[in-house]
């Protein structure tokens, strides 16, 4: 039993020291140049820019200007969408269309978005009400990155193509709990997704930055049937691949800040994250917790290959030289910053005593907790009942329009 268990040890950790190799020699590949800037033709291409957007933090002003001043931008409309005029956010956006008189800016209230997942709430409305045919959906707290705008509306005219989307990563400095969620994003999510999606047509897209068309979601039967799933994103690149179309993902990440989480709120945050993970069921949980994690289970093999398999000593030292080396193709290919290992301890901290505590709690939790409200999951991810979170203030919202 003990050696059936011992090997069964060594199978998982090597299919994580394989897949975590595997994704970064893909994404080496993907990233291996710096994509060339679109050329002069396509500037200036008629497009409906969405921001839907719930509270503010300090860089909301900042992301929202870059986002007016994007290259081709000149003959665009910028949807700032929320659920009311009492959320903080409506009075940055004002400043915003103030200070820009020049631009088309509208600022669309969307109403209380009840039981629905709010940012698919706000986008349905947003889409609905857009003049234009290409469609941009920007979280606000991405900060876009030159040349970005123009390259999501060239990969649209590639052949079958659905949705374009930018991986996500963190840079900057930040207190623990920051800093643990950036390296869940920068080294685990965007690693993993992103080398899967270079090399296949992913059956999800990553929601912090996409391109699509009003056609693209007409075909995949609207965005509304995704206000009622947790895993929104992923529900998006499901159903554009099942109908036929590609989910492209640019070689541009988009840069976010730091939150500036204590370490509590950091754990609080990153169990959303595996809250989406188990709405997508247990086969997708259970291969991130066992692929995405070869130090976790590489650790008490070190442990014991002393009793058991002395010849087994170095898997441990292969899967931390694979998942470092990992770290630093991301940062110098992918993310385009100063190659560095400040991150090793706290990667260390987060794979072998984080990951398994956030993992041993989403395999029984059915609830997700985000922004002011508590979602309940049901069957195939399904929202089922939404209540207002604990310690939460109430939702910035009211009824009516634009």
């Amino acid at each position: 039993m003990i050696t059936a268990l011992f090997w069964l040890f060594v199978i998982i950790i090597s299919a994580g020291i394989i897949a975590c190799l595997g994704a970064t020699l893909c994404l080496l590949r993907y990233f291996r140049t710096q994509a060339p800037s679109p050329q002069d033709d396509q500037n200036n291409p008629e497009a409906s820019l969405i921001v839907p957007i719930k509270g503010v933090t300090d860089t909301t002003l900042r992301n929202l200007q870059m986002l007016l001043n994007s290259d081709g931008t000149q003959q665009c409309e910028f949807i700032f969408a929320m659920e009311g005029t009492a959320d903080p956010a409506f009075t940055v956006c004002s400043e915003v269309k103030e200070q820009n008189p020049g631009k088309n800016i509208r600022i669309l209230i969307t109403g209380d978005s009840g039981e629905r997942m709010g940012k698919q709430h706000n986008l349905c409305a947003a889409i609905q009400s857009a003049k234009h045919e290409y469609i941009c959906s920007m979280d606000a707290d991405v900060t876009p990155n030159p040349g970005l705008f123009l390259e999501g509306i060239k990969a649209l005219s590639e052949p079958k193509a659905g949705i374009a989307f930018s991986l996500p990563y963190y840079s900057g400095t930040g207190p623990a709990g920051g800093t643990l969620l950036a390296v869940h994003i920068n080294y685990y999510f965007s690693l993993y997704i992103g080398g899967l999606a270079a090399l296949v047509n992913p059956p999800f897209i990553s929601g912090a930055f996409w391109f699509s068309t009003k056609c693209t979601i007409d075909i995949i039967g609207g965005l509304e049937q995704f206000t009622k799933v947790a895993g929104d994103d992923a529900r998006m690149g499901r159903e554009c691949r099942r109908h036929g179309l590609r989910n492209i993902m640019l070689p541009r990440p988009v840069r976010m800040e730091y939150e500036q989480l204590r370490l509590r709120d950091g754990i609080a945050h990153l169990q959303k994250w595996a809250g989406l993970l188990r709405s997508e069921g247990l086969p997708i949980f259970w291969a991130a917790l066992t692929i995405w994690h070869p130090l976790l289970f590489a650790f008490p093999m070190l442990i014991c290959m002393f009793v058991i398999h002395q010849t087994l000593f170095p898997l441990f030292f292969v899967a931390l030289f694979v998942k470092i080396s990992s770290v630093f193709v991301s940062n110098k290919r992918v993310f385009g910053v100063k190659p560095s290992f400040q991150f090793a301890g706290t990667l260390l901290y987060y794979e072998m005593i984080i990951a398994p505590f956030l993992f041993a709690r989403g395999l029984w939790k059915n609830t997700l907790t985000w922004k002011d409200k508590t979602y309940r999951i049901g069957k195939d991810g399904l929202i089922v009942e939404t209540t207002p979170a604990r310690g939460k203030q109430a939702s910035f919202v009211q009824s009516g329009k634009e």
